[in-house]
């Protein structure tokens, strides 16, 4: 009976190796005995054993000595370190132990077996066997080639299949290259609905363009350029961050301001609808929706800013490993990076020349610099083809028709640069209008800015009011640049503006007070044309700093903090 047969082997064979394998003429210890290996494993000698045909039916009696039915996902992990640890630190693993370790790490025990706390050990290309955290895998093709670049990270062996390397804790060489950091979002539902409502509006001529200028103002920004480049850089698509991203290196709308962006500007950027400038007094925009704007465009606006590149992916579809839905945005340091971003130089020479933007080294190795501003790149959605650039360039051209009035109520933004590129690369200057407001007619000599810097300072209305003057009267002369090839003449307009008395300013606090939080300071001007000192009436719109459609009936623009509709236009 197998009792009595146990106690009689403990009694005169111990725990020793006493069960013989004819197969291989030795004697193994019964620990070392298991019933059946996992099908896709044919053996795992000397470590585990499978009795011979004719002893099966002993297995019984071996069972009760220690013997193993089946092998788990952590016997196969200890395999593995068993393997190494009969290795020195530069011991390469042989073609027969090489074998066994891929068998195992492919074997579905261990591809379905929980996590365990010891990690997974993978053979390297140079047949080393360490863990897998330690790994990178050759995700991209043509990153095979920057054998420099990579050769201090431990590449995976090519047998390792990328999905089993990813899944044991490898990363991609991809990430391990061009490190980034993403940035997540709040509330991805609300997130989405804005995107479909955003992607099926009809927005009214130059309302995104008019966003752009408004964000750059509340920033500080005293200069703006629009760049529509038409070029498609079919020749360079390779090297980029994704395959997906490929379908963006095409025709796009370029929006550059002299304003760097801060981390919390990033941050408020992934959450659509959700003005980060509600209930701060003096800032033009704060309805919620103005960087939205830009997704009735793209799925996949980027920035630089300072020594940042950012990526959006609002669907979290288009940068594979780097984002989500959860994170849809990507910050990658393109100054300290230079080695990542020259792997995938297709991707970061469309921002080189372009308002100045240098993200790779020239040819005369110049360093790489931050940029000093914000570089906004919004590829235009495939599906919308040449249809939305010659869109795009009649509401360019409605807005370099008015360029003269754009400027003539803002806080900061003094200068505006509207440029065209062909699909061939032909590049032309539409306008270049640059405003000054240094004739003071009465009042202080400030009296353009104070208003602006004050609201900058505090949030205080009453501290607003005391630091305004009451009344000021300057003179803004609108004049376009030599480069530009619009002809238009100099203009001057004479703008006079008042700040509201105790009751205004009560009535203000009230609302900035209430559940809506409405950042409105009671300021209120006007301008008018003047031609050699004479007043010209013009035809009078409607100003919350810019344009919104609405004519005033009167001889004179009105601009003040109005309430707008969501898309800026009443």
């Amino acid at each position: 009976q197998p009792g009595e047969c146990k106690t009689a082997l403990q009694t005169h064979m111990g725990a020793g190796n006493w069960v013989w394998l004819p197969s291989l003429q030795k004697f193994v210890s019964p620990h070392s005995i298991v019933e059946r290996l996992p099908a896709d494993i044919p053996s795992l000698a000397p470590l585990w054993y499978t009795l011979d045909g004719e002893r099966q039916h002993h297995f019984p009696l071996f069972l009760a000595f220690g013997a193993r039915e089946s092998l788990d996902g952590g016997d196969l992990y200890a395999v593995l370190d068993t393997i190494r640890a009969g290795l020195s630190a530069s011991d390469r693993l042989s073609e027969s132990q090489l074998q066994l370790v891929l068998a195992i790490i492919n074997s579905s025990v261990m591809t379905s077996a929980e996590s365990t706390a010891s990690s997974v050990l993978l053979p390297t290309a140079q047949c080393l066997l360490v863990e897998a955290e330690t790994c990178t895998f050759c995700d991209r093709p043509f990153l095979d080639v920057e054998r420099e670049l990579y050769s201090r990270f431990n590449t995976l062996h090519s047998s390792v299949p990328h999905t089993l390397a990813e899944r044991y804790g490898a990363a991609p060489l991809s990430l391990k290259l061009l490190p980034s950091r993403s940035l997540s979002c709040e509330d991805v539902g609300k997130s989405e609905i804005i995107l479909h409502h955003l992607k099926d509006t009809t927005w009214s001529d130059a309302s995104l363009f008019n966003e752009m200028i408004q964000n750059a103002d509340d920033a500080g920004a005293t200069i703006v350029k629009f760049r529509l480049d038409g070029c498609t850089h079919e020749v360079g698509s390779e090297k980029v961050l994704s395959e997906e991203m490929q379908q963006w290196q095409g025709p796009a709308l370029w929006v550059h301001n002299n304003a760097l962006v801060s981390e919390d500007d990033i941050q408020s950027m992934t959450k659509l609808g959700q003005s980060s400038k509600r209930g701060r007094l003096g800032l033009i925009g704060h309805r919620g929706i103005g960087f939205s704007s830009i997704f009735h465009l793209t799925d996949m606006p980027s920035f630089v800013s300072g020594s940042n590149v950012v990526f959006i992916d609002p669907h979290g579809g288009n940068l594979a490993r780097r984002s989500s839905r959860q994170t849809p945005a990507v910050v990658i340091d393109f100054v300290k990076q230079q080695d990542g971003v020259h792997a995938f130089a297709d991707q970061f020479n469309l921002y080189n020349n372009v308002f100045g933007c240098q993200l790779t080294h020239t040819p005369e190795c110049t360093p790489v610099e931050q940029y000093s501003g914000t570089l906004f790149r919004l590829p235009l959605r495939n599906i919308l083809g040449k249809a939305s650039l010659n869109t795009l360039q009649k509401s360019l051209q409605k807005l370099v028709n008015r360029a003269d009035q754009l400027l003539l109520f803002m806080n900061h933004v003094r200068e505006l640069v509207v440029e065209v590129v062909s699909d061939t690369g032909e590049q032309c200057t539409l306008c270049h209008v640059c405003v000054t407001t240094d004739q003071l007619v009465y009042g202080d000599p400030r009296a353009d800015r104070l208003l602006s810097d004050t609201v900058m300072r505090t949030t205080r209305l009453e501290d607003i009011s005391a630091s305004t003057p009451p009344n000021t009267v300057y003179i803004a002369d609108v004049r376009e640049a030599s480069d530009s090839n619009n002809s238009r003449p100099p203009k001057q307009w004479i703008v006079a503006g008042t700040f509201g008395g105790a009751e205004s300013v009560e009535c203000a606090r009230r609302l900035k007070e209430s559940e809506y939080a409405l950042a409105l300071v009671p300021w209120v001007s006007v301008a008018v044309p003047i031609n050699d000192g004479m007043v010209v009436p013009t035809c009078g719109e409607v100003f919350s700093f810019l344009p919104l459609s609405m004519e005033t009936y009167l001889p004179v623009h009105v601009n003040g903090f109005f309430l707008q509709s969501t898309d800026g236009t009443g």
